[in-house]
Parts: C-alpha cells; sequence; structure tokens
C-alpha cells in the first residue's frame, strides 16, 4: 500500500522575484524582514526594487489597516500570500 499526495506550490508558494509580486499584487502577504519583523500587509503597488504595503491587524474579529509603507525588495527575507476565507452571506 502505498499515498499518494498530488499538490502544487500554487498560492502558498514562496513569493522571491519581482514578477510573483507583481501577481500578488492585492493579496495579503506575510512578510518576514531581514531583521527579524514578521509583517501582514497588504501588498498595494510593486516598484522596481521595493514595495509598497499596508499593514493590517486583526482586533477582535475586525481588521485594522495601518499607513501604507515601503519596503525595499533586499529587506525581505520571506514572503508569501496569505489565504483569505471569507464567509458567504
Amino acid at each position: 500500500p502505498y499515498t499518494l499526495d498530488v499538490s502544487t506550490p500554487g498560492v502558498e508558494r514562496l513569493l522571491t522575484q519581482q514578477r510573483h509580486y507583481l501577481r500578488a499584487s492585492g493579496h495579503l502577504i506575510a512578510f518576514v524582514l531581514q531583521d527579524g519583523e514578521q509583517l501582514t500587509a497588504r501588498l498595494q503597488k510593486v516598484e522596481e526594487s521595493s514595495l509598497v504595503v499596508v499593514p493590517e491587524t486583526k482586533e477582535k474579529h475586525r481588521i485594522r489597516s495601518g499607513e501604507p509603507r515601503e519596503i525595499s525588495l533586499s529587506e525581505v527575507k520571506k514572503a508569501r500570500v496569505v489565504v483569505e476565507l471569507r464567509q458567504l452571506d
């Protein structure tokens, strides 16, 4: 007997190249920066060597957005899209 697990990196693939960020524009991204800071932010704009993001935090079932922030691509140690589940009414 054996188990066949079929998967794809798909949505949870690490974002490593500028084209990955372009495709993820508008999505919520989980970042780990070179200094160890962890940041969850919505990707607003992709520039040649930087990203413009809006940090988001969840407080008591409400999402709170912060001020736009620019992050240099060289500051990003690791980034991936956060899968967002929405309740249908």
